[in-house]
């Protein structure tokens, strides 16, 4: 049987998917990318109503075309506890992950199919009560998986790949289900695979204390570049969405960060139109974000959630004026980025080539920005030094701007 993985959402579910691929192969499927397939698995996410109607639209269309249709994440615990009524194969996420579903389950990813980056889940669920949040609700409780079993993961994967991502629903809560903690992990992690780059995913502002910054600075083989979620500029509406910090605590974070990792950049999330939310506070997030300078910043409209708290709260903002606010969000996390992009150029740094066009490649510097660079030598998965000399004409993916390089001198020597 054929059955193509379709994954909805954040780096989490990428994981999974990636682990559902492996586990499919491994009782004899075919895990296809073309349209030739009889089944489509759905990996979907259920974190704004927008990514619900576009899982609707997928299972429509499938419909349509005579497929069958399983589907699983985030979304399928939603359908169970609500009584949806979707037109599929609902499995649930943990059977599918402890191997319920399928005898023969897989202990450890190898590789991650099409990307030149692999990402390590080293935890999942989230106890935090952020009062829009559905998250919690969907992940449950905190689990962490042991330490060996990450290093025996990341080992698998450093064969395949040059960077790797640890990942997880909220990575700053991990170990405190098993008595380790982020910290432990590092450690762990900073002599097991040399010539290997390593990223944090998102984390909390709470979890970057003093002492977990200044061993991150002394990783060597760590990439500068944090996501921290902001969420809302303004004191008042961090309170109504039960964030557990203040503007001056996430701004303080930043400076220590910027004062140990010189090279450090930020991108971050940001809510807007939360209910109550006044023009002034919308002004305070757009001060935020221009002081910060993030390299990217995803701007989110509210969207109720059924089941959390905010959800009876009543909508103050328009769809007019949300839409408004979060286009005029967007050109200020561009305007921000611009100006982040520019301190580095003229400088030399290493880029992890990632997708090829012609003779052009595209990929990430340390701290993330995008470079396009030539070269008619095959460059995907190695780490290119490339001078970074102007910003692109052209615009890649969802309008970001991609920095200019050309390969630096010897770039090859010793490959």
């Amino acid at each position: 049987m054929k059955i193509r993985i379709f994954t909805f959402g954040c780096k989490v579910n990428q994981y999974e998917s990636q682990f559902y691929r492996e586990t499919l192969v491994a009782n004899e499927y075919s895990v296809v990318d073309s349209d030739d397939f009889a089944v489509g698995l759905i990996n979907a996410c259920c974190v704004t109503d927008r990514a619900e109607k576009e899982v609707a639209r997928l299972i429509r269309k499938l419909a349509r075309e005579g497929r069958d249709v399983w589907l699983t994440g985030c979304i399928s615990e939603k359908s169970r506890n609500t009584g949806q009524d979707f037109p599929v194969r609902i499995i649930r996420r943990d059977d599918f992950l402890s191997g319920r579903v399928f005898p023969e389950s897989v202990n450890a990813i190898s590789f991650f199919h099409n990307h030149a980056r692999a990402f390590v889940k080293v935890e999942d669920g989230c106890p935090g009560t952020c009062s829009y949040c559905i998250v919690p609700l969907q992940r449950g409780k905190v689990h962490s998986r042991s330490v060996d079993e990450i290093c025996h993961e990341v080992s698998c994967l450093a064969e395949r790949h040059k960077e790797i991502v640890l990942t997880g629903v909220n990575i700053g809560f991990y170990g405190i289900d098993n008595g380790t903690n982020l910290k432990c992990l590092v450690k762990e992690l900073m002599n097991l695979a040399p010539g290997i780059r390593f990223r944090l995913s998102s984390i909390e502002v709470g979890h970057l204390n003093e002492d977990l910054i200044e061993l991150l600075a002394s990783w060597e083989s760590f990439c500068p570049s944090f996501h921290i979620p902001l969420q809302s500029g303004s004191d008042r509406i961090l309170k109504a969405m039960r964030r557990p910090y203040r503007v001056s605590d996430y701004l303080s974070t930043i400076e220590s960060i910027s004062g140990k990792i010189p090279d450090a950049t930020f991108t971050t999330d940001a809510i807007v139109g939360f209910p109550g939310e006044t023009s002034n506070d919308f002004r305070e997030t757009l001060c935020v974000i221009l002081r910060v300078g993030f390299l990217k910043v995803h701007v989110f409209p509210f969207s109720p959630r059924p089941g959390t708290e905010a959800y009876n709260l009543p909508e103050t903002i328009p769809s007019d004026e949300k839409h408004k606010r979060v286009q005029e969000a967007i050109l200020c996390a561009e305007d921000a980025a611009h100006q982040c992009r520019k301190k580095f150029i003229g400088r030399i740094m290493e880029v992890l080539a990632e997708q090829q066009k012609g003779t052009k490649w595209s990929g990430r510097t340390e701290n993330y920005l995008g470079v396009i660079f030539e070269s008619a030598d095959d460059c995907r998965n190695k780490i290119i030094p490339v001078t970074l000399v102007g910003f692109c004409q052209v615009r890649q993916g969802r309008g970001e701007e991609y920095l200019e390089g050309r390969i630096a001198d010897s770039a090859f020597a010793g490959m």
